[in-house]
């Protein structure tokens, strides 16, 4: 199940007219979902899943991604239930940290229309 911003006329239009650079971000656990999707992209569309080739040595993830992301015009998540929260008493499958975090810093730099996410199976609540 994917889901995020409507995409609008002008942005189908702009990404129609020419390849679009996507970033795709997941976790370790749900990278071969991640590779999964990028494979099944159509159309104009470079899409570059989180650890090909995106970080220089030395260099962390978040701190490569904020230099990038100016660089895209697409980001999507993969949110996969790859840790489990516990709150007020309740264990719940969720997603991880740095995804979240990844998915904020697209959300606020290319915005909604741009940024979207794919939940697995269990990753909403009461999922289980």
């Amino acid at each position: 199940m994917c889901r995020g911003g409507h995409i609008s006329k002008q942005v189908r239009d702009e990404a129609e007219s020419r390849e679009t650079a996507t970033f795709i971000g997941s976790s370790t656990e749900s990278k071969t979902i991640a590779e999964y999707v990028q494979d099944r992209l159509e159309g104009p569309v470079n899409a570059e899943v989180w650890d090909q080739g995106i970080g220089e040595p030395g260099t962390g993830i978040l701190e490569t991604l904020v230099g990038k992301a100016p660089t895209y015009d697409f980001a999507l998540m993969v949110f996969g239930a790859d840790d489990v929260t516990t709150s007020r008493g309740e264990r719940e499958p969720s997603v991880r940290d740095n995804v979240l975090l990844e998915f904020g810093l697209f959300l606020g730099h290319l915005g909604k229309e741009r940024t979207f996410f794919c939940m697995t199976r269990g990753s909403g609540p009461r999922s289980q």
